[in-house]
This record gives C-alpha cells, structure tokens and sequence, in this order.
C-alpha cells in the first residue's frame, strides 16, 4: 500500500514544482484522481514521505549577485541601511527601546 502513497507523493511534488503552489492545492490537485482513498490517512502518510525527502540547499548570494540586487554597491546599501535605523530610533528613550 505504500507504493500508491510514494506514487501520489511523487505527483505532488512534481505538481508543486510545476504550479508553484502551496501543498493543499496540490495534495487536492492530485487526489482528483485518487477519489477512493481517505484523504486525512493519504495526506498524514504523503507527508510524511515528503518530509523525510532530502532537501536541496539553496546558493548563497555572492557580494556581487547583491550588487546587481540593489543596483548599488554593498557597502553603499548597508550605510543607507544604518542611517535609516539611526533616524527611525532617533528621539526615542533608550529604556523603551
């Protein structure tokens, strides 16, 4: 039994990757053509499959990926960064901070 919940685990991560959506509009997307099993047991097991999946790891941004984020140097963005906070707490009690 659990190669049919491995089968619709499979169709709504590939459903998920294809649609960007969330995991209820795909599990629903999916379990269309699944009508005959309970849907609270096929979610409980399909989520656990998907949860034990190995996750890949997302690339950290280089300076110069931040640079061409922002359209300014880094150092330019992060002074700006700095004056904005300095002029937002500015006036307020140190205690209420």
């Amino acid at each position: 039994m659990s190669d049919i919940y491995r089968t619709i685990a499979d169709a709504i991560s590939a459903t998920l990757r294809e649609n960007n959506c969330t995991f209820d509009a795909a599990f629903s997307t999916v379990m269309q053509n699944y009508k005959h099993l309970d849907w609270a047991t096929t979610r409980r097991e399909v989520g656990s499959i998907l949860g034990k999946r190995k996750k890949r790891p997302r690339k950290a941004k280089t300076p110069r990926q931040l640079d061409l984020l922002f359209g300014r140097p880094r150092e330019e963005v992060l002074a700006d960064a700095a004056e904005a906070e300095a002029t937002l707490i500015r006036g307020i009690p140190a205690h209420d901070l």
